[in-house]
């Protein structure tokens, strides 16, 4: 069934799927899959909200869901900082946070990013990893 915003749990899964070729056990693979739904459906990396946005993408209880979303970035195989990277442009004084899948071959395969005002980060951006930008 599609999300909102258009998306399918099996064409989410599909490209996961395809873009590991075989890399990452089946399991891993429909996990990386749920949270790259529930990333997508709530527009967060915040693990709480992303486990929102899987329940509501999938049907499920969000207890459930974003239990799932917990274990997945617990696991020892799944590297959350190498999969989180800041990057500054100095010219136009932006930086932009991107969650990446990293493939063993080393491909990066942006999900998400967020561009910010560089001036707002000074001692700010961990805030960015936990539970998005405070107003």
């Amino acid at each position: 069934m599609p999300d909102s915003q258009g998306l399918s749990f099996e064409e989410v899964h599909q490209f996961v799927d395809g873009l590991f070729a075989g890399d990452l056990p089946a399991k891993r693979v429909l996990s990386l899959s749920n949270a790259k739904l529930g990333v997508i459906t709530s527009a967060s990396l915040a693990v709480s909200t992303i486990g929102q946005g899987l329940a509501l993408a999938r049907g499920l209880p969000t207890k459930d869901a974003s239990k799932q979303v917990d274990r997945l970035l617990s696991n020892d195989g799944i590297d959350v900082d190498a999969a989180l990277d800041w990057t500054d442009f100095d010219a136009d004084g932006q930086a932009a946070i991107m969650l990446s899948l990293l493939s063993s071959h080393g491909r990066a395969t942006p999900l998400m990013w967020l561009t910010v005002d560089t001036s707002t980060l000074k001692n700010r951006r961990n805030e960015y990893y936990t539970s998005g930008p405070s107003d």
